[in-house]
């Protein structure tokens, strides 16, 4: 057995808050719910230029949205077992 190294604590960024989702962290879905809305789409215009229309917001609640999942689903007739998770 091999000893666990140790380090130092990270420096929590500015742009990272905690989620409002009671589920996050269970679940594994809305990755993006640590990263503050403005942040958010500045990462996305350096990453993809132009996949995000340059245009003024015109209203939104923050968490109003809705993200794209992908669930599975796996049934084990052995021990009639049935899963359910993201992929």
């Amino acid at each position: 057995i091999q000893p666990r190294r140790s380090y130092p604590p990270y420096e929590r960024r500015p742009e990272r808050v905690t989620p409002r989702c009671p589920h996050h962290g269970v679940c594994g879905g809305c990755q993006q719910q640590r990263t503050r809305t403005a942040a958010l789409a500045q990462l996305f215009a350096r990453e993809q230029p132009g996949a995000v229309p340059d245009v003024a917001q015109i209203g939104s609640s923050t968490y109003g949205y809705r993200r794209l999942t992908s669930l599975g689903l796996v049934y084990r007739p052995k021990n009639h077992h049935l899963s359910m998770g993201y992929r």
